[in-house]
């Protein structure tokens, strides 16, 4: 629009124009009243891969399908109200391939003659498009990833609010993500001690406050929506955007309740006799030289009977 423009008050040379506009990385279509094709230059000749003869006079929707659409009211061709700025469209190639353009197109009427034109920039985004579709691609996998994992995973922002929730975080919690979404992190991931039962600290806060990995192994229980309770263990880490600032916080939380009931079994059993359920030998030899040492620390004699 704002060529359009210059080229308007311009009091330079058709020479000169002409040079600017073969000079043009962008691809260039000038259209007449009757929706035919009078202008190109040299990038969109290259881009389509046609030669410039072959496109003067032939209709637009020979390159651009949807030009009658856009720019054709029913009885004339016009330029869109407005212009079309940035406009996401697709070219037809002289081999019938399409190609993606970003497209700009403005109204310009000939002080001379009175006729309206339409002139149509466009420029090649193939290559952003392919990137725009491997990026998709790429999060599509990570989500369906992270939607496997067996562990929970939630992501918060800078202000601690919840982003994101995975299934498994769903189950262990009891919210759903949705309505996690927005939430603070501690109203929804209730960490506390095990034996308190008291609160900890906020641990997304320390994170972004502190920009480290934060590790919490022992003694650490998650109590769910139902308030049950979960044994977990805890890794939280900074998200970092392009200028390393601190984006969110990344948690994940392997809730291990049924392996540490399965030790404290197997601990039980190890030391406590299976008939009586009285500590077995072993146990009671641990517990006898316990109270030997505790006695010789505190300089006191020993009786046993």
């Amino acid at each position: 629009n704002e060529m359009v423009a210059n080229l308007e008050k311009t009091t330079f040379s058709a020479a000169y124009v002409n040079n600017i506009l073969r000079a043009m990385v962008d691809g260039l279509i000038v259209v007449g009243p009757g929706g035919k094709i009078t202008r190109v230059n040299k990038a969109l000749c290259k881009l389509l891969g046609y030669k410039k003869q072959e496109l003067l006079a032939e209709p637009l929707e020979l390159v651009f399908p949807e030009a009658r659409k856009l720019f054709f009211d029913g009885d004339r061709w016009v330029g869109s109200t407005g212009g079309l700025v940035n406009y996401e469209a697709h070219y037809r190639k002289k081999n019938g391939e399409e190609v993606p353009v970003l497209l700009s197109c403005s109204l310009m009427k000939d002080k001379t003659t009175g006729k309206e034109y339409i002139i149509c920039s466009s420029r090649d985004i193939t290559e952003r498009k392919k990137m725009e579709e491997e990026l998709f691609q790429a999060k599509k996998q990570a989500l369906v990833t992270l939607e496997s994992i067996g562990d929970l995973v939630g992501t918060t922002d800078n202000q601690g609010n919840i982003t994101y929730l995975n299934p498994a975080g769903e189950n262990i919690t009891g919210w759903s993500s949705r309505e996690a979404q927005g939430r603070p992190f501690f109203n929804v991931i209730r960490l506390v001690d095990e034996y308190t039962r008291s609160p900890l600290a906020n641990l997304v806060e320390i994170v972004i406050e502190e920009n480290k990995i934060v590790n919490l192994r022992e003694n650490i229980l998650l109590i769910s929506r139902t308030g049950q309770a979960y044994a977990v263990e805890v890794t939280a880490a900074p998200l970092h955007g392009p200028e390393k600032e601190v984006t969110g916080v990344v948690v994940v939380i392997h809730d291990f309740t049924e392996n540490k009931e399965m030790l404290k079994k197997v601990a039980y059993q190890a030391s406590h006799d299976p008939l009586t359920g009285l500590v077995n030998r072993l146990k009671f030899k641990d517990f006898l030289d316990q109270a030997i040492k505790k006695a010789k620390d505190q300089g006191k004699r020993s009786i046993l009977f």
